[in-house]
């Protein structure tokens, strides 16, 4: 990829997470509108009920990004890639319908435990809506990393940012007719959205010329190297997912369902920040991945540049979002609720960490030594939990949110450790270097200016 499509990719990457994170602000107003705090404690309870299933992912749309820019350079790729883009799509299709068919009566039945019988009513009758949005929602993961292995990123965003805004429009007429299935509803047609006009994207780009027919060819070949690759990438992907989930249930457990609701608006914009903040980063996977097999000794100044720039973004936005939390809170409840203001500063001070550890995980992406990045997401899955319970119990709902942090912050500073040892690398910059690559940043601003 040339220096000016990676300049374009980057671009259209960052303005897809402003564009979502606004469209994100302005769904939960208008759902908080309509159906209180509670009904997103009770939607966000719903949606990680089902998806406990992606402990059964395979990992499909997790290396498939990778398989399609191998084969852009193995010759003429147009039906390669076809291949395998149709082999991702048709079996998570597949999976992923299976799986939310086996679920249901589990997570109906689960969902009984709940103490209050309101809760239990409605959060049963979002499950099918919930099960069809998480469908749908993996088929999307397909064309995005498709869109992305064929260097079509500025698409994959351009289309997310249609999605978003065609979301809110959904909601807007749905949840005033249907309550919270309105927002099941306005998700499922985001989703939709991206599948159809995501497929038509990718034929063209791979073959160059628009496909109307539905994927139904599954090879084999690159079946059995998505699932062997694949593999291997959602070990680490499992140990990561399921710490949300697992801290949500502590939380209903816990500190009910309004608090829940709290955490969920302050979780979604913290990692939305994060999001924004990380994106350019996913570019160092391949430089990493060179130096380390050429043992090129450039790869020190390039980690600590890396680790250096994203640690200076990081600790500037996330300060201004912890010290804005009240300013959001009153836009979005109408009122400085303290709680949801701490939620929001602790888990900007937890994710801090885990953004500083980026570039030490993908070291070990492109290294191809991922035991470390396994280990600490571990340890924020078991951690978190397991603390947010304890504290919960003695301090109630920020202690279940100072639990999560204390995982999230712990498993960051494992994988930032180990990878460097690994590598034989300074975990933190020099301050000569902060202060040359600061310096560096503020003359190219200049410049751009």
């Amino acid at each position: 990829m040339d220096r000016v499509n990676l300049r374009k990719n980057i671009s259209w990457n960052v303005a897809e997470v402003v564009v979502t994170s606004l469209g994100l602000f302005l769904l939960y107003k208008i759902i908080i509108a309509s159906v209180g705090v509670s009904g997103v404690g009770i939607w966000s309870l719903v949606m990680a009920a089902t998806s406990i299933a992606r402990v059964a992912d395979v990992g499909a749309a997790a290396g498939l990004g990778r398989y399609i820019a191998l084969a852009d350079r193995e010759g003429p790729q147009a039906r390669t890639a076809i291949d395998y883009i149709e082999t991702a799509w048709l079996l998570n299709f597949l999976l992923y319908l299976t799986l939310g068919l086996l679920l249901y009566w589990p997570a109906y039945m689960g969902l009984g435990l709940l103490p209050d019988p309101a809760v239990i009513r409605e959060a049963r009758q979002l499950l099918p809506f919930a099960i069809g949005s998480f469908v749908l929602m993996n088929l999307t993961a397909v064309v995005n990393s498709a869109l992305l292995g064929l260097g079509k990123s500025y698409q994959k965003s351009a289309l997310s940012m249609l999605a978003a805004i065609g979301q809110i429009g959904v909601a807007v007429f749905a949840i005033r007719s249907f309550g919270l299935r309105g927002v099941a509803l306005a998700q499922m047609a985001q989703n939709l959205f991206i599948c159809i006009v995501g497929w038509l994207l990718t034929t063209r780009a791979a073959s160059g010329r628009v496909d109307l027919r539905l994927p139904w060819r599954l090879r084999m070949q690159p079946l059995r190297e998505l699932l062997g690759f694949g593999l291997r990438l959602q070990a680490v992907n499992l140990a990561t997912f399921l710490h949300e989930p697992a801290v949500k249930l502590a939380f209903s457990v816990v500190g009910g369902v309004h608090a829940l609701g709290l955490f969920e608006m302050a979780s979604r914009v913290v990692l939305q920040a994060r999001q924004l903040l990380v994106t350019p980063s996913q570019n160092l996977t391949p430089l990493f991945a060179r130096a380390v097999a050429e043992n090129d000794p450039a790869l020190r100044d390039l980690y600590q540049r890396a680790v250096t720039l994203i640690m200076l973004v990081a600790v500037t936005g996330f300060g201004i979002l912890a010290l804005g939390a009240p300013l959001l809170s009153k836009l979005w409840l109408g009122r400085v609720d303290g709680i949801f203001s701490l939620t929001l500063a602790v888990l900007c001070f937890a994710w801090l960490f885990n953004v500083v550890s980026v570039p030490a995980y993908l070291l070990g992406v492109g290294s191809g030594v991922v035991r470390w990045n396994l280990l600490g997401s571990a340890v924020t899955t078991v951690f978190g939990p397991v603390f947010g319970i304890f504290l919960g119990i003695m301090f109630g709902p920020l202690g279940v949110t100072t639990g999560a942090a204390i995982g999230i912050a712990s498993g960051a500073l494992l994988i930032s450790v180990q990878n460097c040892r690994a590598q034989r690398l300074r975990v933190l910059p020099e301050f000569p270097v902060m202060t040359r690559e600061l310096l560096a940043s503020i003359s190219q601003i200049r410049r751009v200016g």
